[in-house]
């Protein structure tokens, strides 16, 4: 199945590319939107390298909050 894509993958994508702007960037939304989808094309884009990190599970939740402890 082809999937769409998006106006706002461009966006992000040049966001991303921006060597003065190197932040995270963090997709939430309503259930079954297409988030997940999207930052799978944007991580098989050619130009793209990235991490991608579901905080459906908790395991993923912990270590966010952790890492937020020892950053602040």
């Amino acid at each position: 199945m082809k999937m769409l894509r998006r106006d706002i993958f461009d966006t992000i994508e040049k966001r991303l590319n921006n060597k003065k702007d190197k932040k995270i960037i963090v997709i939430y939304g309503a259930r079954q939107v297409g988030k997940t989808t999207l930052v799978k094309q944007l991580l098989n884009s050619a130009t793209l390298k990235g991490e991608y990190f579901n905080c459906d599970y908790l395991d993923v939740q912990d270590i966010y909050f952790h890492m937020r402890i020892l950053l602040t």
